[in-house]
């Protein structure tokens, strides 16, 4: 008989530190919106993106406004947490 818990390994994505984290944020928004970011110029907090808006030029923060849903769900696609909200 199995154990719950090697059922649930396989739904089960683990991110080990916030540093990987902020790579897949990064890369998840180049491959949403086609921006570059550095894991500098945003944090996360309480499921908030908040990107540092000098670190983006108007034309940027536009895709991110207009691919917010995109970008949410590559983040969790790719990291298996659930963020609410992209801010700058």
């Amino acid at each position: 008989m199995k154990n719950l818990s090697d059922f649930l390994k396989k739904f089960r994505v683990l991110v080990k530190d916030d540093s990987e984290l902020k790579k897949i944020i990064s890369e998840s928004f180049k491959s949403a919106a086609g921006i570059a970011t550095e894991t500098e110029s945003f944090e996360f907090k309480n499921g908030i993106i908040s990107l540092k808006s000098e670190k983006f030029s108007p034309s940027q923060k536009n895709a991110v406004f207009l691919r917010k849903k995109e970008i949410l769900l590559e983040i969790e696609k790719r990291s298996g947490k659930n963020f609410k909200d992209v801010r700058f």
